[in-house]
């Protein structure tokens, strides 16, 4: 039986590279990006379904997405932000990566 993942930050740069590895090897394999995902040039391959996790800094609502779901892979994280201003950035970056 085939177990079904769903990866998390599936438009970052370990999250595709994660995603695309788990395609080709045959795997029941969910894309989760963040709504209004700033990277459009994801294409996830057409053996993987996309689905809209919102904001994970956010209360999470997702609904049924995880009722077909056996594994989750958390690559979703606030990375390459860089000269940012404001206050209290740890707060921000940890509440986002945690």
């Amino acid at each position: 039986m085939s177990s079904s993942i769903l990866v998390t930050g599936a438009a970052g740069f370990v999250g595709n590279a994660v995603v695309e590895e788990l395609a080709k090897r045959g795997q029941a394999v969910m894309a989760g990006v963040r709504q209004g995902s700033s990277d459009s040039s994801f294409k996830a391959p057409t053996s993987v379904e996309t689905v809209s996790l919102g904001d994970l800094s956010d209360e999470p609502t997702f609904g049924d997405v995880f009722s077909s779901i056996d594994t989750v892979v958390h690559c979703a994280a606030r990375a390459h932000v860089m000269n940012e201003r404001g206050t209290d950035l740890l707060s921000i970056y940890r509440r986002h990566n945690t």
